[in-house]
C-alpha cells in the first residue's frame, strides 16, 4: 500500500478512535473484469459503465468478510440496529 494511504489511514483511526483495517486491491478490478466475462453477459452490459467497479466493490467486502468471519459489532459501529426510529 502506498505511503500517503497507509498515512491517511493512521489518520482515519487517530480521529474516529475506531480501527482502520489496510487492504490491498490492486488486483481487484482485474478479477472483476474475469468474473464480468464468466457471467455471459451480452457485450453492451458487460461494457456498462461502472459494472466493474460495482463488482470489485463486491468481492472486496467478499474478501474482508471471509478473512474476518464472525467479528462481532461493538457499541456505536455503523448497521447497528436500535430501537429508534430512523
Amino acid at each position: 500500500m502506498a505511503r500517503e494511504a497507509r498515512q491517511f489511514a493512521r489518520a482515519v483511526a487517530r480521529e474516529s478512535g475506531r480501527p482502520v483495517t489496510e487492504w490491498d486491491e490492486r488486483l481487484t478490478t482485474s478479477h472483476a473484469e474475469r468474473e464480468i466475462r464468466s457471467f455471459d453477459l451480452p457485450a453492451s452490459r458487460r461494457r456498462e459503465k461502472g459494472l466493474s467497479d460495482r463488482i470489485a466493490a463486491a468481492l472486496l467486502l467478499r474478501g474482508y468478510l471471509e478473512r474476518h468471519p464472525g467479528q462481532e459489532r461493538d457499541e456505536g459501529s455503523a448497521g447497528q440496529k436500535t430501537d429508534e426510529p430512523a
